[in-house]
């Protein structure tokens, strides 16, 4: 099996592994793991998710993440929070119940 993270994902997990919780061990023995993969394309249009929206209507890099991988592997996303992702055009934003 094969871990595949992108490349913000690695600094919210070098973030969680500054501690010695179990969290912060979990996420060290993460970061170790030979079988981790980092998945550039979704990374790369998070970044240009974050240069099209950050100003225009303040998209925060959690969303553009959430919003890159739904978009790059062709998921629809059912989310409350509409209103984060409303502005993108190309996305396939399911309505909340």
């Amino acid at each position: 099996m094969t871990i595949i993270l992108t490349y913000l994902d690695s600094g919210v997990l070098i973030a969680a592994a500054r501690g010695t919780d179990i969290v912060s061990l979990k996420a060290t023995s993460i970061l170790d793991s030979k079988q981790r993969q980092f998945n550039d394309h979704i990374s790369s249009f998070t970044v240009e998710l974050i240069k099209t929206y950050r100003l225009s209507h303040g998209l925060l890099m959690s969303d553009a993440l959430i919003a890159a991988t739904s978009m790059i592997n062709n998921f629809p996303l059912l989310t409350k929070n509409q209103s984060d992702y409303r502005f993108i055009p190309e996305i396939n934003l399911l309505p909340y119940p």
